[in-house]
């Protein structure tokens, strides 16, 4: 094999790793960071810059990285993003988490965390089980408002998870969940996918085909974003589920906590941003960029319009421009 072609079959390989493993968070994801307004208190009791939760007493822990963290005894909570779906026909759902578990038979089969997307009392939910029957075996399972517990995939083994002997804390994971809208109330789909981001594989993918929603589900303009506990804690022997980002996509543009009626929106692009960063507005003298996690990576006087940001690492970035009032938006570094 000469030379060329083995470096096309290396780069094919590099960059077909590089598409399954390479989980983006959109500009709009929640990482649980000061910087976007968080405090270490319970998830309900937050004012973030954009956004809010309703719902649950899940604890926010805002150290580097900020985490969303499930006390061991939570059995059955619903924590809902109060921030509505843009009008589309593809909901993504997705949330960067890890836990901890016990090596012990469980007495029934328990969902211990999951993706939901909703609208008033109606859901289309996903959520990983540990099943009983196997404790070192785990599976996506679905419910809908319409049609109940309707499918579940093929068991996938704990190792993949990151388990090993002696192990009893997981791989950092990538839960994602895409559901498309149906011509009908009987025509919805969705795939699921579980990533272990430590070994950069993907280990489930499963494909639920079509199913029914309510109509009222299906007729609705107004779709959320919710993360849901089921029975993990003592009884599906899980602790310590923490959540480092959650993410849903498209999302409606909202207006920060911080603005005030008569501040004028800034114009701030590119966005996705390769090198330089323009901010067109006169209002703002000062900028400050956070990474994910809160730390503070460039702050700079805005003599002009132009904000060098090609030294920043590729990623999600929060920036605060400072003038009479102040502005806060998320932007992408190529």
């Amino acid at each position: 094999m000469n030379r060329i072609s083995t470096f096309l079959i290396v780069a094919l390989l590099l960059i077909g790793a590089s598409n399954l493993c390479a989980q983006n968070l959109s500009e709009d994801a929640v990482q649980f960071t000061t910087a976007e307004g968080y405090k270490n208190d319970t998830l309900k009791n937050q004012t973030p810059l954009v956004g809010k939760w309703t719902g649950s007493n899940f604890m926010v822990n805002t150290n580097d990285p900020g985490t969303l963290l499930i006390s061991d005894d939570a059995v059955w909570q619903v924590a809902t993003y109060e921030r509505p779906f843009a009008e589309t026909n593809t909901f993504t759902l997705a949330m960067k988490f890890s836990y901890n578990r016990a090596d012990e038979a469980l007495n029934a089969d328990q969902d211990f965390i999951g993706l939901i997307l909703k609208s008033g009392s109606d859901k289309i939910e996903i959520k990983i089980q540990r099943m009983k029957w196997d404790n070192k075996r785990y599976r996506l399972r679905s419910f809908t408002s319409g049609a109940g517990y309707f499918s579940n995939n093929t068991a996938s083994t704990e190792d993949l998870f990151g388990f090993g002997d002696g192990d009893a804390a997981s791989d950092n994971l990538w839960f994602e969940v895409v559901i498309t809208k149906g011509d009908n109330a009987s025509a919805w789909s969705a795939v699921a996918k579980i990533v272990n981001l430590s070994t950069e594989t993907e280990i489930m993918n499963w494909d639920l085909g079509a199913f029914a929603v309510a109509e009222a589900f299906h007729g609705s303009n107004e779709y959320y974003g919710a993360i849901t506990t089921l029975g993990g804690g003592p009884d599906g022997k899980v602790s310590a589920r923490m959540i480092e980002a959650f993410d849903a996509t498209p999302l409606k543009a909202v207006a920060t906590s911080i603005d005030s009626k008569n501040l004028k929106t800034p114009s701030i692009y590119p966005n996705p941003v390769n090198d330089v960063l323009y901010v067109k507005s006169s209002d703002y003298k000062r900028i400050e960029i956070f990474n994910i996690s809160g730390k503070l990576v460039k702050q700079a006087d805005l003599q002009d319009s132009s904000v060098d940001v090609s030294y920043l690492k590729s990623g999600i970035y929060l920036v605060k421009l400072h003038g009479n009032d102040t502005n806060v938006s998320k932007i992408i570094k190529r």
